[in-house]
């Protein structure tokens, strides 16, 4: 049997100044990384260790930009 994983987004919004951003998970075996990406340009990765830090991460990322922070 095999297990195939595939991205995926995690979240998506629309900045107060109008940019578009989004971040995506990509499995890499039990490891994660973590993409984001403005006005569907990447700007962004980190490398996690679980998908339980890669989603914290994700959610810390996601109030950085609504709070109107750029990243």
């Amino acid at each position: 049997m095999s297990i195939d994983f595939h991205p995926t987004e995690v979240w998506s919004l629309v900045t107060r100044d109008g940019r578009r951003v989004r971040a995506m998970l990509f499995p890499r075996g039990l490891e994660v990384t973590l993409v984001w990406f403005v006005n569907d340009h990447p700007a962004g990765s980190e490398d996690l260790e679980d998908w339980d830090e890669a989603m914290l991460r994700a959610g810390d990322l996601r109030a950085t930009f609504e709070n109107g922070l750029p990243a």
